[in-house]
């Protein structure tokens, strides 16, 4: 699970960028923080795509760790446990939103026959491009989760 945890990371960073590409440095920054939940380091804003990424991933990497460690610290296999359990929030929050869209989809493919195009397979590519999307974006918020969640002490 922390493998996949370390993964969906770098996959995370990617899916970040892509969401903040057309904001100032400024916003980027906070965005940065609100959605990993620790300051971005200093970019260059004349920087390409590809060198951000490989700037954070690194970064993302670190903190992955350090959270890993910090969930141990409270107990042994938390860290895994908290893992699943943002990863199935997340995954249940983003299923709800892709069923709503894909019954919208569903009434607008009826028109797709009017202008000569079979409504099944317009529904069949059009709902499987929705699905890659929140693919992406489930893995990216369950890390940005996982990492911003913090560990309640029993009282």
């Amino acid at each position: 699970v922390m493998d996949l945890v370390r993964e969906w990371g770098a996959d995370a960073v990617k899916f970040h960028m892509d969401v903040v590409q057309d904001m100032s440095m400024e916003d980027k920054a906070k965005e940065f923080k609100e959605y990993f939940g620790w300051d971005m380091p200093s970019l260059d804003s004349e920087m390409l795509p590809l060198e951000v990424e490989q700037l954070l991933c690194p970064n993302v990497r670190e903190a992955i760790d350090k959270k890993e460690a910090e969930y141990l610290q409270f107990r042994p296999g938390f860290a895994v446990e908290a893992a699943r359990i943002a990863t199935v929030v997340t995954i249940d929050d983003e299923w709800k939103i892709l069923l709503q869209k894909m019954d919208a989809l569903k009434q607008t493919v009826g028109l797709a026959a009017y202008k000569g195009s079979e409504p099944l397979k317009e529904y069949q590519v059009q709902g499987f491009r929705m699905y890659q999307k929140v693919e992406n974006k489930y893995k990216a918020r369950s890390v940005s989760r996982w990492l911003r969640s913090k560990p309640k002490k029993p009282t």
